[in-house]
């Protein structure tokens, strides 16, 4: 069922137009859902970013302007904890 769900996940980014080794960043609480997506990222070929939004924002810049994101997913309810 996990592999099914990642499998999904690698299928939709490609669909999204984001191609092998391009860097998705992700800003959510950690959840089963997370671990999910991020195995989705890496069946797609994609490099997964964390993006902590309690770093301030002079580290979560530099780690985007670092990691060239195409894409930045978060949670569904957009709050995070």
């Amino acid at each position: 069922q996990v592999h099914e769900r990642g499998t999904t996940g690698a299928t939709w980014g490609s669909k999204m137009g984001i191609t092998k080794g391009q860097s998705v960043g992700f800003a959510a609480s950690n959840s089963v859902e997370l671990a999910i997506t991020i195995l989705g990222l890496f069946y797609g070929g994609f490099r997964a970013t964390a993006i902590n939004l309690v770093a301030g924002a002079q580290t979560i810049g530099y780690v985007l302007e670092h990691s060239d994101c195409c894409l930045i997913l978060q949670d569904a309810s957009g709050e995070l904890s």
